[in-house]
């Protein structure tokens, strides 16, 4: 069945698309996350700690045993059930992963249908906290106009706000002439999502690009920030088939 996009997250989807498994660092599992009305994207890393901590945070906000006509009960024995196995031997490390990989993407999956589906929007916990906590754990460190690009759903203003003093989703600005970026505005409409899944106006970005082959939001990033990530030679990669 197909579920109706109404809801908050309604053009959002996540996929889990590979693991990077080390012999002395957690595993961490690559999220891939797009919105398909205003085409932002972007990738994060997650740890089975990261979710771990997040399927409680779910839990809490789901509160089992309040009264409601949504399907909370059942969103939250799902959440409970979605723990990754314990194996006992260590060359069974790669079969773990991508047995992980599925559960972690199983449980997201059913989340995005349980936020999306009408008959749970008659609960403040499936509309409001639940959705915070999605947010938190997907978009954390970003600013509201980001957020605003992946919270958006067809037919919907793109201007929503998921709980007061948590976190606000409005429409993003263009940062290059600092102008509003309404998918639904004829004049702001025209937009290009570059690779990076940073997002500008047509004309803005193509006069950007034509001083300099890179993305303006990438480049001011990274004369402000120092990159101190490393790579492992000996890290191997598990993809969910």
């Amino acid at each position: 069945m197909q579920v109706p996009a109404s809801g908050p997250f309604g053009g959002l989807s996540v996929t889990l698309t590979k693991a990077t498994v080390s012999p002395r660092e957690p595993t961490l599992y690559t999220l891939s996350i797009a919105n398909k009305v205003t085409h932002a994207q972007c990738a994060i890393s997650k740890s089975d700690m990261d979710f771990a901590a997040f399927r409680q945070r779910i839990c809490a906000a789901l509160e089992h045993g309040h009264s409601c006509s949504a399907e909370c009960p059942w969103m939250y024995f799902r959440v409970q059930e979605a723990k990754p196995r314990r194996w006992l031997f260590m060359r069974s490390k790669h079969r773990q992963v991508q047995a992980n990989l599925a559960t972690h993407q199983s449980m997201l999956t059913s989340l995005l249908d349980f936020m999306r589906t009408p008959r749970n929007q008659s609960c403040g916990r499936a509309t409001t906290v639940v959705p915070s906590e999605v947010a938190r754990f997907l978009f954390d460190g970003m600013d509201d106009r980001e957020l605003g690009l992946y919270a958006a759903s067809p037919m919907s203003k793109y201007r929503m706000s998921i709980t007061p003093n948590l976190v606000k989703f409005a429409i993003a600005d263009c940062s290059i002439c600092k102008n509003c970026m309404d998918p639904e505005d004829p004049v702001s409409a025209a937009l290009t999502t570059l690779p990076c899944g940073h997002v500008f106006h047509d004309v803005c970005i193509l006069m950007a690009l034509h001083r300099q082959l890179v993305c303006p939001r990438c480049d001011d990033e990274g004369k402000n920030s120092t990159d101190n990530s490393s790579s492992d030679d000996s890290d191997s990669v598990v993809d969910l088939l």
